[in-house]
This record gives C-alpha cells, sequence and structure tokens, in this order.
C-alpha cells in the first residue's frame, strides 16, 4: 500500500456578477512554505492573472483562465518557491487578447481587481534568525 502525500491548497476564487464583472475579492490571501495556489475562475468569464513584479510560485504566469471551460478554468496547483517570503501583489484583468466572436462589450469590461499573496517565512527559518540575535 502507497501512501499519498497531500499538499494544502491555497484556492484564489475569481467571481463575476451577472452582467460579467468581475468581483471583488479579499486582498491578501495568506499562504505558508509547502502549500500550492490554485487560481480557480469560478463564473463563465475569461481573465488573465499576472503578477505585477515578481511571483513567488514556479509558475510566474501570466494564466489565461476560462470560466466558461472546465478544462481552463483553474491554474491547477501551483507550489509555493521555497526562497519567497513576504508580498507578491497580482492582477486579474479581463482576457481582451481571445475576444469571444459577437461578445457585447458591456461598460466596465475592462476593470481589473488586484490581490497579494503573502507569504510567511519558514519557520524553521524564523527560528534561526531569531536564535542569532539572542
Amino acid at each position: 500500500m502507497t501512501s499519498k502525500t497531500y499538499v494544502p491548497i491555497v484556492p484564489v476564487t475569481i467571481q463575476s456578477d451577472s452582467n460579467g464583472q468581475l468581483q471583488n475579492m479579499p486582498f491578501v490571501y495568506p499562504v505558508n512554505h509547502g502549500e500550492s495556489v490554485d487560481f480557480v475562475v469560478a463564473d463563465p468569464v475569461r481573465v488573465v492573472v499576472s503578477f505585477d513584479q515578481s511571483s513567488c510560485l514556479v509558475d510566474a504566469g501570466p494564466f489565461y483562465l476560462d470560466g466558461g471551460n472546465p478544462l481552463k478554468a483553474a491554474t491547477g496547483p501551483l507550489a509555493v518557491l521555497p526562497n519567497a517570503k513576504g508580498r507578491y501583489p497580482f492582477t486579474v484583468a479581463p482576457d481582451t487578447s481571445s475576444p469571444v466572436p459577437g461578445a457585447y462589450r458591456k461598460p466596465g469590461d475592462f476593470e481589473a481587481k488586484q490581490g497579494e499573496l503573502e507569504v510567511s517565512p519558514d519557520p524553521e527559518e524564523e527560528e534561526k534568525r531569531k536564535g542569532k540575535r539572542g
């Protein structure tokens, strides 16, 4: 019998209202080392998720997601880099690179939303750092 290792996943859920406008989301998503992040579009909208400066994930993106297609609605688990710590701002914006043929553009279609992944320092690293001070 083989044992499976389960990696904790922090979901970043992206939603829209009935008019297709992106909804506000929590600004900060706390993430720990050893966890993964999964960007998920819960509604039938197309978005691009990109990090504003640098990424704390093994795949830096940008990620093109399509909530209307179950195969493209999520990134799947993206591991946090072992040396990552601090805040990593990201933007969720409507994907205008591949417009849906015949789609009606509504006011606000281009309104992006902001968020941050906040990676906590590794507890072992913190203990080493505190030990050096004392």
